[in-house]
Formats: C-alpha cells, sequence, structure tokens
C-alpha cells in the first residue's frame, strides 16, 4: 500500500473526502453555516481533509507532536505523527458545531501577531476540542490505532 492509497482509505474509515496538495501539514476545509444570532456555527457540510503529497514524518515529529497539550503528547507520542495529525483534523470536523466563530477568526488574527504563536493557538477552544476528539479516539480503539500507525510507518 502506498502513501495516498493509506489515506484515502483512511478517509473512507471516517467519511470524509481526502485531498492531496503541495502543503507542508494536514488541514481540514469545510464549508459551515453561521448563525447570524449567535455567530455559533450550526451546520458542517463538504468536510474535505488536505493531506500533504509527501510526507511530513520529520517535520511532524519535531514540531506537531512538540507542540502539543501534555495531556495529548502523551497519547500521541505512541502513535505515527501523520496519523495522529489525521484524527486532530477529523476531531475539527467533528467539533465544529456550536463553536463560535467571529471570535475563533479575531483570535486566529492576533494570534498571527504574537511571537507565542504555536502556543497561543494551540490554547484556542477549536483546537483543544480538535486534540481531546483525537485523544478520546485513540484511547477507545487503541488496536486499530497501533495497527494504522504501523502500517503509515512501513510506507517510505
Amino acid at each position: 500500500m502506498n502513501r495516498k492509497n493509506f489515506f484515502e482509505k483512511l478517509g473512507k474509515m471516517f467519511n470524509v473526502k481526502v485531498v492531496f496538495l503541495e502543503e507542508e501539514s494536514f488541514s481540514v476545509k469545510s464549508n459551515f453555516s453561521v448563525s447570524a444570532k449567535t455567530g455559533k456555527i450550526i451546520e458542517i457540510t463538504n468536510e474535505k481533509i488536505i493531506v500533504p503529497k509527501t510526507s511530513i514524518l520529520s517535520d511532524a515529529k519535531n514540531y506537531f507532536i512538540d507542540c502539543l497539550c501534555d495531556n495529548f503528547k502523551k497519547t500521541a507520542i505512541n502513535y505515527h505523527p501523520e496519523l495522529v495529525s489525521f484524527l486532530h483534523e477529523i476531531g475539527h470536523i467533528n467539533t465544529l458545531v456550536g463553536i463560535d466563530y467571529f471570535w475563533h477568526k479575531n483570535k486566529i488574527s492576533e494570534i498571527e501577531q504574537s511571537t507565542a504563536c504555536i502556543h497561543l493557538y494551540r490554547e484556542l477552544p477549536r483546537e483543544k476540542l480538535a486534540d481531546a476528539w483525537a485523544i478520546k479516539w485513540l484511547k477507545n480503539n487503541p488496536v486499530l490505532a497501533k495497527r494504522l500507525s504501523n502500517e503509515l510507518y512501513k510506507i517510505k
């Protein structure tokens, strides 16, 4: 199995479309509806996980895992970083409803101006929710998670 097949299979497992782009990291692209009254996300459609065309394993080990909160890091360190990153993005899809879109968007703008960017970003409620979802999935599916992680480590 090659890397592309692996992530397409993973996408089917989670019922999301996987798109491969010349990007450095994993991300999620969703269309969503925002309530005019509350500013909260009320519906999500057309979920896509953006996967980099090439492996980011070395960067992921040094960058993604290191910036995680301690609770997530303790769990994530046992699995392939790209699997953890993918699960985090799935976590976004599963936890977006109810997030205050405008508050989050403004916080992202503020954080981008800061020198402590990555640490502040990881503290955003939306990021914490995605992390918590990924932690829960890994803890609830340890055998499958380990098998998927091992499979991904075998891909060159």
